[in-house]
């Protein structure tokens, strides 16, 4: 018995400060890795300080082959300064 397993490719671009479009892609074969991937590549983003030195948000859009998005993931960085230093 054999499993079919359709490899669909997804692209992830992601959109902060500045925009980095994803011209490789991934190639994925359901929407819980679209998502995880997508997760991924926030948090991997995020974990470099220099990308959070400005309040916002990082968003990451995942897109199938014909361009259509098909999923976002925000992370909103903001910062409080609470008492004077």
């Amino acid at each position: 018995m054999s499993l079919d397993l359709q490899l669909v490719k997804y692209y992830f671009d992601i959109s902060a400060t500045t925009r980095a479009v994803d011209t490789v892609g991934s190639y994925l074969s359901n929407m819980t890795q679209v998502r995880n991937e997508a997760l991924q590549k926030a948090a991997d983003f995020a974990s470099d300080v220099s990308c959070l030195e400005e309040p916002g948000a990082i968003v990451v859009t995942a897109r199938n082959a014909d361009g259509l998005t098909i999923l976002t993931v925000s992370l909103v960085c903001t910062v409080a300064v609470l008492a004077g230093i």
